[in-house]
């Protein structure tokens, strides 16, 4: 009689009380096994101890194999428990710390070095088993998603799921141990100043596309880590509106940034916007703000933090071709910078100058159009069109894109109103139902025919 071949068919033999089925099934597979044991454990003598138990686990447990043609990834799955729960139960804080610096904040594609080590699986461990399951398939064992999918019985976008809370899982563990005052002195030097830059450039980068829930979230984190920490109570502080301008809690937080880097320019910028409703407080602040910027171009000309607030305090002023030379000098040391452009454009449009800014507004949107500043600029484009051209139609499809970019109800109101200019009333109307909860000016009201509420 042939012997049987097929894992279903060992496994069927084995239950029957053959015991060389076992052992076939074993010599099938043990050396892929092992290998994958050996990711984990690091050692020979370990991932060889932790095979032997895999294998006499399974066999204990076989009649639990409801499909016995899925033997192979079954036993990798009570390896891989194994393994982790070896790791769990041996933690060393030490080989912890040394790898977690790398892990400041975990992106899409991870390293295999760091994702290999065996501190990070122990790190691993602590994820629920759905979310770790995913984790190693993919990122350890090198699974694509599709044939994770196909493992774990779900869908693709069902493991993308499982493994960005993974991610999420695992970064919030790092920033816990970095916020913990025990655990924070197990990490090795540096590395919660390391974490803390991370997230500051991520939140300013979210600031920048105007993810301001976002950015808050990471500058907050920075905060529970350090509560004084000045860039972060400057950057947490300006993540306001741009056009409506900051809040109490926000000006609260930009006083204490002031509190703790005086002479910071950022902090004395953002201070004569926080006493825009005050002249004499704004004033002063604009002169301490111009000081600090002659400071700092005296020794470094070409300073664009320096510039661009120097540009900003002579539009305070209305200073207007001041403001154009300093601005220009700052478009020439980053030409491609759209906040430099904004304020080239800016004074020039100031000075009533439209058909030099208006190309200069171009500009800015055509580099970047999801940034804060292409919001800016098309802003302004429309607002040219509209009230120095005529031209409502144009600017109609300006302020779409605004719209469209922001979903403020504010620039709805703007929409609205031009809609109402264009002649289009309808799609005055029909925007208006969706925004009418929010307070607009009275010609919005008036170009819909409502009465303000």
């Amino acid at each position: 009689m042939e012997s049987p071949s097929t894992d279903a068919q060992l496994v069927a033999a084995t239950l029957s009380g053959s015991l060389s089925a076992f052992e076939a099934l074993v010599l099938r597979h043990q050396d892929r096994l092992y290998l994958r044991a050996l990711r984990y454990m690091r050692t020979k003598e370990a991932a060889q101890d932790a095979l032997q138990d895999a294998f006499l686990q399974a066999f204990n447990q076989l009649e639990n194999l409801k499909e016995h043609s899925r033997f192979p990834f079954w036993v990798g799955q009570i390896l891989r428990n194994i393994c982790l729960n070896r790791l769990r139960d041996d933690r060393r804080q030490q080989a912890l710390a040394k790898s977690v610096v790398e892990l400041t904040y975990l992106e899409e594609h991870l390293e295999q070095p760091v994702i290999r080590n065996a501190a990070f699986q122990e790190l691993l461990s602590r994820l629920p088993a759905k979310s770790a399951q995913a984790f190693i398939l993919h990122y350890l064992e090198g699974y694509s998603i599709q044939d994770v999918a196909l493992q774990v019985r779900t869908t693709p976008a069902g493991v993308k799921q499982r493994l960005y809370r993974a991610r999420r899982q695992l970064q919030e563990e790092i920033f816990r141990m970095a916020k913990d005052d025990r655990s924070k002195h197990d990490l090795p030097a540096g590395f919660a100043a390391q974490t803390m830059v991370r997230l500051l450039q991520q939140g300013k980068s979210d600031r920048l596309y105007m993810r301001m829930d976002d950015a808050r979230c990471r500058f907050r984190e920075v905060l529970e880590m350090s509560p004084d920490h000045p860039e972060a109570l400057i950057e947490l502080g300006r993540t306001y509106d741009p056009i409506e301008g900051p809040s109490a809690d926000e000006t609260a937080t930009l006083q204490r940034a002031a509190e703790e880097a005086p002479n910071s320019i950022e902090v004395a910028l953002e201070l004569t916007v926080v006493y825009k409703s005050d002249p004499g407080k704004q004033a002063s602040a604009i002169e301490r703000c111009l000081v600090l910027c002659g400071l700092r171009l005296a020794k470094a000309p070409d300073d664009l933090v320096a510039l661009t607030a120097q540009a900003q305090m002579l539009l305070w002023k209305g200073d207007f071709e001041a403001m154009e030379k300093v601005a220009r000098h700052a478009v020439a040391v980053a030409p491609k910078d759209q906040q430099c452009l904004n304020y080239l454009a800016l004074a020039l449009a100031r000075q009533g100058r439209w058909d030099a800014a208006y190309p200069v507004y171009e500009t800015i949107y055509e580099l970047n159009k999801k940034t804060l500043w292409a919001y800016v600029a098309l802003r302004q484009m429309g607002s040219c069109l509209a009230f120095h051209s005529g031209d409502w139609d144009r600017a109609v499809g300006m302020q779409e894109k605004v719209w469209n970019l922001t979903g403020r109800p504010n620039e709805a109101s703007n929409l609205i109103y031009f809609y109402g200019r264009a002649g289009l009333v309808e799609k005055a109307k029909a925007l208006f139902e969706k925004v009418k909860d929010h307070r607009h000016p009275a010609r919005v009201y008036e170009i819909v025919g409502e009465v303000a509420s």
